[in-house]
């Protein structure tokens, strides 16, 4: 809407701005849906304390939503994890969702859901990403969907899983 509001007062016409909101296609791995065999994934990257809180807080609007978290400390995604402790994951705990903690530091991730009051038995750790997307794939109900919330390097290892499952992510 911002986007649009601007546009129209720099003197762009309505249809110039409607054309443009309809060829609109998201960045990647940022709020990108994938639907795969009828079950729907909503990407969502996290990189920081915001973005992770505000991407927490679209997936515990979802009643019926199953998440994903994924978490690297590889170079690319900054080595120095202590900002999972500043997002507000306990959002998390005020709902029923299954989450699944992925990556290199899915232990830790585990605890910090932990401290963030989520109940223990809603939490599986698999550090291995393709396995739990699995996992979290076989588990979706019918209505439910899979929010996947990775750091970059996890996006990129989906990105590569997603192509080999036969689907692509936007801008691959």
């Amino acid at each position: 809407m911002a986007a649009s509001a601007a546009a129209h007062s720099l003197g762009i016409s309505y249809l110039a701005i409607q054309a443009g909101l309809k060829e609109y296609s998201t960045l990647f791995g940022r709020s990108e849906k994938i639907v795969i065999d009828g079950k729907t994934i909503m990407v969502q990257l996290i990189k920081n304390p915001a973005g992770a809180s505000q991407a927490v807080a679209s997936c515990v609007k979802d009643d019926k939503a199953r998440v994903l978290i994924a978490i690297n400390d590889n170079l690319a995604d900054g080595r120095d994890i202590s900002w999972l402790w500043d997002a507000d994951f306990e959002q998390l705990s005020q709902g029923k969702a299954h989450i699944i903690v992925s990556g290199q530091r899915a232990h830790d991730m585990a605890v910090r859901m932990k401290y963030a009051g989520v109940d223990q038995s809603l939490i599986a750790t698999e550090p291995r990403l393709a396995t739990a997307l699995k996992d979290g794939l076989d588990k979706l109900g019918p209505g439910e969907t899979l929010w996947l919330l990775p750091t970059y390097t996890c996006l990129l290892e989906l990105q590569k899983i997603f192509k080999g499952m036969g689907h692509a992510m936007s801008g691959t």
